[in-house]
């Protein structure tokens, strides 16, 4: 099969980029498309930012965030707080945690609660 010859050229081509932190030019290129997400089409904020980049970047970016993931792990650096990039938590894990803390909260006489996600969840990337 194809993907049995790309195995060991994108695997040296990773560990190179790596060790010497050098990343080819030519790769860094991207193509800008952002999806409208709601409201006036002439006003720049309501498009997402999206860019479209080719394979072997997103191989090393994927290589990248394992062993950045893996070491923060390690180390113990994420905040128990912290629901992106972990294993076992996301949206709804916080979302959870948010409203226990709001129960909590409610329990001592809170007077109201005001709640607006929509641009937080436009700053979160799919997991």
């Amino acid at each position: 099969m194809l993907h049995t010859y790309l195995i060991k050229p994108l695997t040296f081509l990773t560990n190179l980029s790596l060790s010497t932190g050098k990343f080819p030019d030519n790769l860094k290129m991207s193509r800008i498309k952002p999806p409208f997400k709601e409201g006036t089409a002439n006003d720049i904020e309501n498009y997402r930012l999206s860019s479209l980049i080719s394979t072997f970047p997103k191989i090393l970016e994927k290589a990248v965030c394992i062993k950045l993931i893996n070491s923060l792990d390690k180390y113990n650096i994420f905040l128990e707080s912290q629901h992106g990039f972990r294993k076992g938590t996301c949206n709804s894990t916080s979302l959870v945690n948010f409203l226990e803390d709001m129960y909590k909260t409610q329990d001592n006489k809170a007077a109201g609660f005001f709640l607006y996600l929509t641009k937080a969840c436009d700053m979160v990337g799919p997991g």
